[in-house]
């Protein structure tokens, strides 16, 4: 009687709770740190430090993610190349950085600073790509201050673009003089 029974108990497997167990682990970081400096060289001119609140490694995702980010990169003599901030920001270990939430990119090699809702550091290309609708200011060490949408900065040629401009002031007659002559001094 008992041997009739077993064909008619079912036997059922859950692939969906392996499929859950492995998407929560990707979602979990490996490693959880708080007030943490990272450091790692661009190259062997270049050294970029992430200084952060709070951060945590995704190893099987190949990124560290940061919230309440400043960042420095700074060349072989120590001088400041760029430096910034932003609410969060995920570092790809292919050396791309994602900044997120009121960022700030100020680069003295190109006497500029971008102010963002968010920006994507393309470090192999050397370049810095806003999303298409996001408002953007753009302010030059001379005083002029664009306002658009959509920029892309080449750090390589030194050239910003703005997919939509929506406005441009520049400083006076006067100011701009003195800003010359104290470039020259």
């Amino acid at each position: 009687m008992v041997a009739l029974w077993l064909p008619l108990i079912g036997c059922e497997i859950n692939y969906e709770e392996g499929e859950l167990l492995r998407e929560l682990s990707e979602q979990t970081p490996l490693l959880q740190f708080i007030e943490a400096d990272y450091s790692y060289k661009r190259t062997r001119e270049r050294l970029i430090t992430i200084s952060a609140r709070k951060a945590e490694s995704f190893e099987q995702l190949a990124y560290l993610k940061f919230e309440e980010v400043a960042f420095i990169e700074s060349g072989r003599e120590g001088n400041i190349l760029n430096s910034g901030s932003a609410e969060s920001a995920i570092y790809y270990f292919n050396n791309n950085i994602e900044l997120e939430g009121d960022v700030i990119f100020q680069s003295y090699e190109h006497n500029a600073t971008i102010r963002a809702p968010y920006l994507l550091w393309d470090d192999t290309n050397q370049l810095i790509t806003g999303r298409a609708n996001d408002r953007v200011e753009v302010t030059r060490e001379s005083g002029t201050h664009i306002v658009g949408r959509g920029v892309e900065a080449d750090l390589q040629t030194r050239r910003i673009t703005l997919k939509e401009t929506e406005g441009i002031i520049y400083p006076e007659p006067e100011e701009r003089a003195a800003t010359t002559l104290g470039d020259e001094q």
